[in-house]
């Protein structure tokens, strides 16, 4: 039997309530047992709309289902609040982790019920897994989703990532060399060459470098980097190398011209997508002789990555500056230590 309701609530649908401050859909009366469905500040057609989407997952595409979870956490408020490149860096992952194939099962990891995903099944996943720095993220995120989904999903009662035994990481120490930085730069192509310049002299990542505004990053006093990770935003002043990589910037923006200070060829942002396909054909081209002397990079499968190019910057500028405000991180990316040639 249903719970009797409250007249104030009459426009709400069946087995949708108003419970503990939020509105909830009820799977089962006994035991109870509720999905969230909106928070109590909700209008009455945001509540419907939440209702309509619960009731095509119950009809359709499983709402038990790993992959179901993931889903939803994608759409979700707590998603949406994220940064847009940590949503991207998010997303990829969780992809990743929802579509590794089990080897006994033969079927996507995503496709698994909740009850029975326990501790046992998430270190057995964990194992099998190729190993690397990316499984690691993968797993953390994946705890990040089952926090989220313990209120809102049947069948996960506990957080089963929590306990996960993972590798240990050690903090990245890849210094890239002044030979090893000109010979893949000269290899680049004009955007590539400009993303390169720009992580050295700004000390940037990706993504900070792709949103560059061709006016209103541009100061009297330098460059303004909005930085992300919660590091300072600040202004490179202005140097010789710098002034010449805005006017190669402004000079490669022609025909068509975009608000972008670095542009690709239709005059839009550099896409992640794009930007990593052309940073792995440069790979591709490398001379075999500084191709054998680089060591293996584990999460990207290169011998150095794109963002060891701003360490670069970092350990080779006086101050060591890159806008990181833990000390812990400062650390990481000063690899003065690590100047000297990497060996075979």
């Amino acid at each position: 039997m249903s719970r009797k309701r409250d007249p104030q609530w009459a426009w709400l649908p069946k087995r949708v309530y108003f419970s503990k401050g939020r509105f909830v859909y009820v799977l089962r009366y006994k035991p109870w047992k509720e999905l969230y469905l909106a928070p109590k500040s909700a209008s009455q057609f945001e509540v419907l709309n939440e209702y309509v989407k619960i009731q095509k997952g119950l009809e359709g595409n499983p709402r038990d289902t790993l992959q179901a979870m993931v889903d939803a956490y994608l759409e979700s408020s707590d998603y949406k609040a994220l940064m847009p490149a940590t949503q991207e860096h998010y997303t990829r992952l969780l992809t990743q982790a929802t579509q590794w194939e089990m080897p006994r099962l033969k079927a996507p990891f995503g496709s698994l019920r909740l009850e029975q995903i326990n501790n046992k099944t998430i270190q057995s996943a964990y194992d099998q897994q190729e190993i690397n720095v990316a499984r690691n993220r993968r797993f953390k995120i994946l705890k990040i989703v089952f926090s989220w989904g313990k209120q809102r999903f049947d069948g996960v009662e506990r957080n089963p990532v929590v306990g996960l035994k993972l590798m240990e990481e050690k903090p990245r120490d890849r210094y890239i060399t002044d030979v090893e930085y000109k010979t893949l730069y000269d290899l680049a192509s004009p955007t590539l060459k400009l993303m390169m310049e720009g992580a050295y002299l700004l000390r940037a990542r990706r993504h900070e470098l792709s949103k560059l505004d061709r006016f209103e990053n541009i100061k009297p006093d330098g460059v303004l980097i909005e930085r992300s990770k919660g590091s300072w935003d600040g202004v490179v002043q202005w140097s010789p190398r710098l002034t010449k990589w805005v006017s190669d910037c402004r000079k490669h923006n022609t025909g068509n011209v975009s608000r972008y200070l670095i542009r690709n060829e239709s005059g839009g942002k550099v896409a992640k997508s794009a930007h990593d396909s052309t940073w792995r054909r440069v790979w591709a081209m490398a001379p075999t002789s500084l191709w054998d002397r680089l060591p293996t990079d584990d999460d990207f499968g290169e011998h150095f990555t794109f963002h060891d190019i701003k360490a670069k910057g970092i350990t080779d500028h006086p101050d060591k500056e890159g806008g990181h405000k833990s000390p812990k991180m400062r650390v990481v990316y000063d690899r003065e230590n690590r100047k000297e040639a990497p060996t075979k």
